[in-house]
């Protein structure tokens, strides 16, 4: 059988390698001549629990592993590095993922990472702590979309743009931002909370932080808690428009910041 061949196919939800193989395999370990998963390629094999793929596999296509519905674990057969060097789509949900059969619960980019790519982490219900490194950059759309034990995640000066929906599906209490750049640029329909993609309940800004623009945190209707630093000199439109449940407001009184300026952000 060509093994790279018949696992990099693209295949339908109707017609793909549960008809080969059958939907009751309960494990699959590819070979290191698999460099690809194609589309829908094991989708429905509902007995399928774990799948161990090599780091010649660069991609995973989109929903490779739909309603495996009793998958829990892929182990990659790679470093942290080299994952974070692939190309991913959302390929399964509620997994657990492995390096070599260690289980990623905490996870910490390396120094050397600039940019972390759309559905890098996506599904993976096994990670409980995420850390940045100063000198990231970008960080994809839907990159930990379901990793929803994830309850807290800072995000570093030096990011300069995120995609949408980041964080969906996660259950984050708090977000810490030091960065500047994704503070401004938003709109009444895009802003943080569509970046982050998720609920939150408090937000701290960090020291450095100068200015916050138009709408930018608007109809969060999950905040509790804003915490803004003395470096805060300016506010822009409806910053803190439609909040709900806003009860605590922290912010360092030794800031010129005049009760006009601070009225205009909050009821526009």
């Amino acid at each position: 059988l060509n093994a790279s061949y018949i696992a990099g196919k693209t295949y339908t939800s109707s017609s793909n390698l549960k008809k080969i193989f059958g939907s009751q395999v309960s494990e699959y370990i590819f070979g290191n001549s698999v460099t690809s998963i194609g589309d829908y390629a094991f989708s429905g094999c509902s007995g399928l629990t774990s799948v161990t793929i090599p780091n010649s596999v660069t991609s995973i296509r989109g929903n490779a592993f739909y309603q495996c519905l009793n998958l829990n674990t892929i182990n990659y057969k790679g470093s942290l590095e080299e994952w974070l060097n692939k190309t991913w789509s959302p390929f399964a949900d509620n997994y657990h993922l492995q390096f070599n059969g260690v289980l990623q619960e905490i996870v910490i980019i390396p120094n050397n990472i600039t940019s972390i790519g759309n559905y890098t982490f996506s599904g993976c219900s096994s990670l409980t702590s995420v850390t940045f490194p100063e000198g990231i950059r970008n960080i994809g759309t839907n990159a930990f979309v379901g990793c929803n034990k994830l309850d807290s995640i800072t995000i570093p000066s030096t990011v300069s743009s995120m995609g949408i929906s980041v964080f969906a599906q996660c259950n984050l209490k708090k977000v810490t931002i030091k960065s500047q750049s994704i503070l401004s640029g938003h709109s009444r329909t895009s802003n943080i909370f569509t970046t982050i993609g998720c609920p939150v309940d408090t937000i701290v800004l960090g020291d450095g932080i100068t200015s916050i623009g138009n709408y930018a945190f608007q109809e969060c209707h999950s905040l509790v808690s804003v915490t803004l630093p003395k470096s805060i000199k300016t506010l822009g439109e409806q910053v803190f428009d439609e909040f709900p449940k806003l009860w605590e407001f922290l912010i360092d009184r030794s800031r010129d910041l005049f009760f006009g300026e601070f009225y205009r952000s909050v009821i526009g």
